[in-house]
């Protein structure tokens, strides 16, 4: 039984969101997406390179972080509580096993959709790292 229904049990307005993949430049380096971005915005800023990565056939639901924290707002506010899967629905390739969220729930209730795109999350990342690299050879 979900955590949030227990406390609902005893009259607690309480939301539960469950997030699929959200990613922001604030993600730390470990991570595939912030490896990526990384190596993308290195190979932009030096003209050249070579970027490994591990297996590209499985797929991940990516979300704008942002995004997600609109959702968990949405969720609380909500007059009536419950729980939320918040996802993009959307699939790209990265290092596990196919993840790919359903928030058809968050959607219809609380009017809640992703404001941006895998593209937009990428390319944010790639800015912010480039940011950091120019500042680091300054």
């Amino acid at each position: 039984m979900p955590h949030g229904r227990v406390y609902r049990g005893r009259g607690l307005h309480v939301a539960a969101c469950i997030l699929f993949n959200r990613e922001s430049p604030r993600q730390p380096l470990a991570f595939v997406t912030r490896k990526t971005t990384v190596a993308a915005s290195r190979l932009s800023a030096d003209g050249g390179g070579v970027v490994r990565l591990g297996n590209l056939d499985v797929c991940r639901d990516w979300g704008w972080a942002p995004d997600y924290v609109d959702t968990m707002v949405r969720a609380i506010r909500f007059e009536i509580v419950g729980d939320y899967g918040v996802a993009t629905a959307q699939t790209r390739t990265a290092e596990a096993t196919i993840l790919v969220g359903d928030a058809g729930k968050t959607r219809r209730e609380l009017g809640w959709q992703p404001t941006v795109r895998f593209e937009g999350v990428v390319g944010r990342m790639v800015d912010d790292n480039m940011e950091l690299l120019h500042r680091s050879r300054q």
